[in-house]
């Protein structure tokens, strides 16, 4: 067979002769592609930076929750043996991307490659998102390479001095190896998630301050209002009494004025002085 995308029946050929997809079902094949879902264990981090190892085998009905801006590394249901002359590549399924998830489509694994794949999905949404037991997610498709093969003359002859193999130490890797490689053992987790945290964590911080100043401030302007409007009570208590004062003052003054003018009548009539008590 020439170098080409293999089809579903050549794919299904290539796993029963080759194994080259364990456990194997024929119904997940479509066109030049198979489905694969989630299994082995599911690895991510909280807002703590605590690595979280989650074995599909207990989501159960609750499926497994991607959370709202996060990455989540999960593993295949399946494992791989491609031979030395099959590549394979794999693509997110399209109602994942859909629903807002994200996988950097494109990676081309190695003819050769043995194990199970250790694949990173990045929620973009607000939300959580939920892949339910047994989902599917994953579509892969293989690739015959011109393995042993060469053009440099008319036909195809084998020439294998320089051919590379998978390394066998590189086969076969655990997921934690892969995360222990990928970043020393430290955590893997979305840009938009630590900087949401660090908002979230601010907006509290000034939330508490605003109300301890708010009632702090209220405490403030109730002081002041009142130290204002006890100022002003005492002023106008004081300018009430003086103005009382001077009415009782002015009344006794009118009194006497009268008294004196009825003894200038009398003295006047009798024409006698004004007696001492006038």
């Amino acid at each position: 067979m020439d170098p080409a995308l293999l089809t579903a029946e050549q794919i299904n050929n290539y796993a029963r002769v080759t194994g080259l997809i364990r456990p194997f079902d024929e119904k997940l094949l479509k066109g030049a592609t198979y489905e694969i879902g989630v299994g082995g264990n599911v690895y991510s981090w909280d807002d703590k930076k605590k690595k979280k190892v989650l074995p599909v085998a207990n989501v159960g009905e609750s499926g497994i929750v991607l959370e709202a801006n996060s990455i989540t590394f999960v593993e295949t249901d399946v494992e791989f043996r491609l031979p030395q002359y099959i590549a394979m590549r794999f693509n997110l399924h399209i109602k994942l991307v859909h629903r807002g998830l994200l996988l950097g489509t494109g990676p081309i694994v190695d003819p050769g490659f043995r194990g199970r794949l250790l694949i990173p999905l990045h929620n973009l949404t607000s939300q959580p998102l939920t892949i339910k037991q047994g989902e599917k997610i994953v579509w892969i498709e293989f690739t015959k390479t011109s393995f042993g093969q060469s053009s440099d003359r008319e036909g195809y002859r084998k020439e294998l001095p320089n051919f590379k193999v998978f390394p066998k130490n590189k086969r076969w890797i655990e997921a934690e190896a892969y995360l222990q490689k990928a970043n020393s053992g430290n955590p893997i987790m979305s840009s938009i998630s630590g900087f949401i945290s660090k908002t979230n964590k601010q907006l509290k911080r000034n939330t508490r301050w605003v109300n301890t100043l708010g009632i702090t401030g209220f405490i403030s302007i109730a002081l002041t209002v009142f130290g204002g409007l006890y100022a002003s009570l005492t002023v106008l208590n004081n300018a009430w009494t003086a103005v009382n004062t001077d009415v009782a003052q002015r009344k006794e003054l009118e009194a006497r004025l009268q008294r004196l003018e009825r003894c200038l009548k009398t003295a006047k009539v009798t024409n006698k002085p004004p007696t001492p008590d006038c």
